[in-house]
């Protein structure tokens, strides 16, 4: 920066006399709330010198429950004949992310060693499980939102980007940036692994996670997010419905006695649903099928049982199997 911009933007100021020694000089930051609005304090950080010009310094300052903002501190003597009267101390955030792709891309602090990149999982919205996610969407936050949010225990806000994402839950938030454009950042919880991943949207998995504090370039592959209740072919408890097809497989039909093993039970309420109480032990239900406490039955042969009765819907599934069972009988004979 030229002098008159940086002198424009430059607070001045000493130390106090008794501290004037070579040696005693040092240095301590808050972050303070700007907005006036949240009461955002955190403690002083160490004292840190201003001898060491040209030098990085890494400073940090406890916000709340262990978490910490970490700030880099650069010290230069001032241009021209100033420099032996001025120290230029500048506050830079610890971490910039640029996008130079041609789409908008979302960062996030995650370990894919703990939260596995190729598991397939539904692609959840933000906030639709509740505080369970440590974000939400800006529209739904009443206080002004900045980025010091998650310092202070606060969910952070996704902004600028389309809902949807196939993150863990326990991943942190951190920014969207936008093609072509910068965004200073810091780490939502240093407590946490200092691991980064990139999210492109709603169809497409996090990357593999990257240290957050080692330099240098990395190669990150974008897999799809495959969400197995789109996929009509795969019969599957990620699926909406799944179907439990009667008689078994040949090679198990020697075993099968009739006995389905499974008690229903009908729910109280308006809808009246025929619902799984429980699986009898080595039955064909218990060791074959997926069914589990809670399934509801919907349809029996394709035969919806929403408009039949309790009474009326187990006469039907009693018939199925009965006839099951006698065409097994037949085959074996």
């Amino acid at each position: 920066l030229e002098l008159d911009e940086l002198s424009s933007i430059a607070f001045m100021f000493n130390f106090h006399e008794d501290v004037l020694l070579i040696g005693h000089q040092r240095l301590s930051v808050q972050l303070a709330d700007g907005t006036g609005r949240l009461p955002y304090n955190s403690e002083w950080s160490a004292g840190f010198s201003l001898e060491s010009v040209g030098v990085p310094q890494l400073v940090g300052m406890h916000c709340k429950d262990g978490r910490v903002l970490e700030l880099s501190v650069t010290m230069s003597v001032a241009p021209g004949f100033l420099s032996g009267y001025t120290k230029i101390v500048r506050f830079s955030p610890r971490y910039i992310v640029v996008n130079q792709l041609d789409q908008p891309i979302r960062l996030w602090q995650d370990s894919s060693l703990i939260n596995s990149t190729f598991r397939d999982r539904k692609v959840e919205e933000p906030n639709r499980t509740g505080d369970a996610w440590h974000f939400q969407t800006e529209n739904e936050h009443e206080d002004k939102v900045n980025q010091y949010e998650m310092l202070f225990g606060r969910p952070a806000s996704v902004e600028n980007v389309e809902l949807g994402t196939a993150a863990h839950k326990q991943a942190l938030y951190i920014a969207t940036v936008v093609e072509g454009s910068l965004v200073p950042f810091h780490l939502p919880d240093t407590r946490g692994d200092r691991q980064f991943r990139i999210d492109l949207g709603m169809n497409w998995n996090l990357t593999s996670s990257f240290n957050a504090d080692v330099t240098g370039e990395h190669t990150l592959t974008v897999t799809k997010a495959l969400d197995l209740r789109m996929l009509s072919h795969v019969n599957t408890r990620q699926s909406p419905h799944y179907r439990v097809t009667l008689p078994p497989e040949p090679a198990d039909r020697s075993s099968w006695d009739g006995e389905l093993g499974v008690w229903f039970e009908t729910s109280w309420g308006g809808d009246r649903k025929i619902l799984v109480k429980g699986t009898k032990r080595e039955t064909h239900a218990f060791n074959n099928t997926d069914i589990r406490v809670g399934d509801e039955l919907l349809k029996v042969d394709e035969q919806s049982v929403s408009q039949l009765t309790f009474s009326e819907t187990m006469k039907l599934l009693k018939e199925k199997l009965a006839f099951v069972s006698v065409a097994c009988r037949g085959e074996l004979i």
